[in-house]
C-alpha cells in the first residue's frame, strides 16, 4: 500500500471539476496549455493531445476545425459583453457563459467546427460526415458532447452540438452509457460516497469512488499496484480512480 496526500485545493483541479453558474471556476489559468495544430486555439495539454487523436480517428484532419479552446476571464468578459449588445439578453443567457462560469477558462472545452462553415463566434455549424464519426468516437478519447438537447433543464444552457468537454476514459464513456451530463454525474458519485463504481475498457480496470476533501486536505491509502488519478467537483469533494490492468471488456 502507498499514501498520498491532496490538498484542500485538489476539490478545484482536475478533469471532472464542474463549472457552471451555480459552480464558478476556483482555480487558477491552467499553465500547461499547448496550440491545437492549425487553430491558433489552446487546450490544457492532456486535452489537446487527446483531441488531435480524436480528429485523426474520425478521419477528420484538415476538415474537423477547433474554433475555440482555452479563453481568459478577460475573453470571456468580452464574449459575453458583445454577445448582449448583439444577441440581447435571453440568447446571451442561452448560449454564454457569464464570466468566471465557462468551461473554456478551463482549457478542457473544445468549440468544433467544419472547414467551409460560416463563422460564428457563439454557435459555429458543426455537422457532416466527419462530424457524424467524431461524435461517436469522442467518448473513446475522453470527450462529452456537453449540452445535450434534453438536458437543458439540468445544464442551464441551450443546445450545442459543437461544445465537447474533456473528462477522461472512463468517465466519458460511462457518461455516454447512461446518458447523463457532468453535472448528472458528478451529483450520483457524491450520492455514493464510499462505494465503488468498477468497469472495464480498453483491457484496463477502473476504479472510481468519491470522497469529501476537507479544507486542511486528506490522506488517502492508495495499493501499490495501482495508478491513480484525482480530480476535484469543485464543490467539496475529490473523485478518485484507481486504474490496474485487466482482460478486455466494455463499459458495464
Amino acid at each position: 500500500m502507498k499514501r498520498r496526500y491532496l490538498a484542500g485545493d485538489q476539490v478545484c483541479r482536475g478533469n471532472l471539476i464542474l463549472v457552471n453558474k451555480k459552480h464558478p471556476l476556483q482555480s487558477p489559468e491552467p499553465a500547461d496549455r499547448v496550440i491545437f495544430p492549425g487553430s491558433g486555439e489552446e487546450l490544457k495539454a492532456e486535452a489537446e493531445q487527446a483531441l488531435e487523436r480524436l480528429v485523426k480517428a474520425a478521419e477528420g484532419e484538415g476538415e474537423l476545425l477547433l474554433q475555440s479552446g482555452y479563453r481568459t476571464e478577460k475573453t470571456q468578459r468580452e464574449l459575453y459583453a458583445d454577445s448582449l449588445a448583439e444577441n440581447g439578453p435571453a440568447y446571451t443567457a442561452k448560449y454564454v457563459a457569464e464570466p468566471g462560469c465557462s468551461e473554456h477558462q478551463t482549457g478542457l472545452a473544445a468549440d468544433m467546427t467544419v472547414k467551409g462553415a460560416p463563422e460564428d463566434r457563439i454557435c459555429p455549424e458543426f455537422s457532416g460526415e466527419s462530424a457524424v464519426r467524431f461524435r461517436k468516437k469522442a467518448a473513446e478519447f475522453g470527450f462529452i458532447e456537453r449540452y445535450p438537447a434534453e438536458k437543458e433543464p439540468v445544464t442551464g444552457i441551450g443546445a450545442e452540438p459543437w461544445h465537447f468537454r474533456y473528462v477522461g476514459v472512463p468517465h466519458a464513456g460511462l457518461m455516454e452509457q447512461w446518458g447523463m451530463t457532468l453535472e448528472e454525474y458528478v451529483n450520483f458519485l457524491r450520492k455514493r460516497e464510499g462505494s465503488r463504481i468498477i468497469c472495464r475498457t480498453g483491457g484496463r480496470q477502473y476504479e472510481i469512488s468519491y470522497r469529501k476533501c476537507p479544507p486542511g486536505g486528506m490522506e488517502i491509502i492508495v495499493p501499490a499496484d495501482r495508478e491513480i488519478q484525482v480530480s476535484g467537483d469543485n464543490v467539496d469533494g475529490c473523485l478518485i480512480t484507481l486504474i490496474s490492468d485487466a482482460g478486455e471488456g466494455g463499459v458495464p
